[in-house]
């Protein structure tokens, strides 16, 4: 059973042991732990002062070609699995940083009008 495991992840395949998935799946472990304290930031401050949408629009694409490459390749290893709330969590962090930036318009717009 512990095999299975093991293989079903990605780390031991027909007996081998396979250290790169264990690094690859480590990598997104690490950029995925920043994000719930962007979105947690994005949400307290209802402010897209230090955000970039670019920057964020390219992690979500590499993140994008990350699991193409998987699903072309057939490899849901450990990594793989990894790359799933990784996505959906810049995909909010984008979403926050539109209602952020409709919340930072209409802030300015109501002190135009009341100037």
């Amino acid at each position: 059973m512990e095999h299975q495991v093991l293989e079903f992840l990605g780390i031991l395949k027909g007996g081998v042991f396979y250290p790169a998935s264990i690094l690859e799946s480590i990598m997104i472990l690490c950029f995925g732990l920043s994000w719930p304290m962007s979105i947690a930031r994005s949400l307290k401050s209802k402010s897209t002062k230090g955000k970039s949408l670019l920057f964020m629009c390219f992690i979500a694409f590499g993140y994008i070609c990350g699991i193409s490459a998987k699903l072309l390749e057939h490899k849901y290893n450990l990594a793989f699995w990894f790359y799933i709330p990784n996505i959906i969590m810049v995909t909010t962090d984008i979403c926050l940083y539109f209602r952020n930036k409709r919340i930072e318009n209409s802030v300015s717009e109501a002190i135009i009008i009341e100037a």
